[in-house]
C-alpha cells in the first residue's frame, strides 16, 4: 500500500471525526421530531462539524492528485462533500433558509421556489427594503441591511451550487475526485484540469478531461490480453479512441464484478461524455457554464472512480 502524505493524513483523521459527528446530529435531530428545538440551539448543533466540512474542502482544494485512501466510509463521505450532500450541509442549509423565510416573511416553500429562480436573484440583490408578508413581524425585520441580505443569499446558492467566488471554485474542484489513484500521466493531466477550472477557461477543461478519460482507459485496454484483442480486429479492425473506452470500461468492470447493467451504466456514460468533449471542442455543441463544467467532470471522474475502484 502506497504511504499516505501528510495532508491524506490529515484528511483521514478530519473526516473520521466529521463521520462520528454527523452520526451525533442525526440522532439529535431524530430526536427533536418528537420534542421541538429552536433554530438558535440547532444551528449550534450543526456549526462545529459545518466548519470541519469546510475545512475538509480546503485541504481537498491543496492537491492536484487523487487520493490513495482505502478507508471506504472516509471515501464514501468525501464523495457526500463533494456533491454537497452530507447531512451536516443539508441540516445547515434547511435552518439558514428557516432564518431567511423568518426574516422575509414568507414561507419556507416559497423561499426555496424564489432561490431556483435565478432571474429573481439576480434582480433580487441589494435590495434594501424587504416587504413582509407576515404582519405579526417586528419593524426591524421589515427592514433589513442589503449587505447582511446579500450574505445570506450568497450563502444559499453556495451551498446550491451557484457560487463563481474563485475561492469557492476551488474548494468544489477539490472535491471532485476522491477515490483511488491514477496512472502518473494522468494525475499531470488532473492538476492541468483544476488550474484551468479556476481560471474560467471552461473549454480547457473540457478538453483535458477528455484527455483524462482516454489516458484512464488506455491504460485499461493495454492490460486486454492480445489474443482478445487480435479476435477484436478481425470483426473491427483497428481500434479507435471510442471502442478502446468501450473494452476497457467491459473488461474492467467484469474483472470487478460488476453485473451487467452497472457495466452498460459506465461503459454507456464514458462514451457519451467523451463524445460530447469532442463535439464541443470541434464547435459542434456549445460551450459550457462553470456549474455545467463541473458536472461534467463529476461525470467524467465517476467514470475514472469506477473503473479504478478496489471492489
Amino acid at each position: 500500500m502506497d504511504k499516505l502524505t501528510d495532508l491524506e493524513r490529515e484528511l483521514l483523521e478530519l473526516t473520521r471525526v466529521h463521520i462520528q459527528n454527523e452520526k451525533e446530529l442525526i440522532d439529535r435531530f431524530e430526536r427533536s421530531k418528537l420534542k421541538p428545538i429552536n433554530l438558535k440551539t440547532k444551528k449550534e448543533w450543526v456549526s462545529e462539524n459545518f466548519e470541519l466540512e469546510e475545512k475538509i474542502r480546503e485541504l481537498l482544494g491543496e492537491r492536484s492528485e487523487s487520493l490513495k485512501l482505502q478507508d471506504p466510509l472516509v471515501r464514501d463521505q468525501l464523495k457526500k462533500i463533494r456533491d454537497m450532500k452530507s447531512k451536516t450541509r443539508k441540516y445547515t442549509a434547511d435552518i439558514e433558509c428557516s432564518e431567511l423565510a423568518i426574516t422575509l416573511g414568507i414561507s419556507e416553500d416559497k423561499l426555496m421556489q424564489l432561490l431556483s429562480d435565478k432571474k429573481f436573484l439576480e434582480n433580487f440583490k441589494g435590495i434594501s427594503e424587504i416587504p413582509s408578508a407576515n404582519s405579526e413581524l417586528n419593524e426591524e425585520h421589515k427592514i433589513i441591511e442589503s449587505q447582511e441580505l446579500d450574505e445570506m443569499i450568497d450563502y444559499l446558492t453556495s451551498i446550491a451550487g451557484y457560487s463563481g467566488d474563485f475561492h469557492e471554485r476551488r474548494k468544489r474542484f477539490g472535491t471532485v475526485i476522491v477515490d483511488k489513484s491514477l496512472p502518473a500521466t494522468a494525475n499531470i493531466f488532473l492538476g492541468e484540469i483544476k488550474d484551468y477550472f479556476l481560471l474560467n477557461k471552461f473549454e480547457a477543461v473540457i478538453g483535458f478531461s477528455r484527455i483524462l478519460l482516454e489516458i484512464a482507459c488506455q491504460n485499461i485496454f493495454d492490460q486486454i490480453p492480445e489474443n482478445y484483442k487480435e479476435n477484436l480486429r478481425k470483426i473491427d479492425g483497428e481500434f479507435g479512441a471510442k471502442q478502446k473506452i468501450r473494452e476497457a470500461c467491459k473488461y474492467r468492470l467484469k474483472r470487478l464484478g460488476q453485473n451487467e447493467q452497472e457495466i452498460n451504466k459506465i461503459k454507456k456514460l464514458a462514451e457519451e461524455k467523451y463524445g460530447e468533449a469532442s463535439d464541443i471542442l470541434h464547435g459542434k455543441l456549445p460551450g459550457k457554464t462553470e456549474g455545467e463544467t463541473l458536472d461534467f467532470l463529476k461525470d467524467v471522474f465517476s467514470v475514472i472512480e469506477a473503473l479504478y475502484s478496489n471492489r
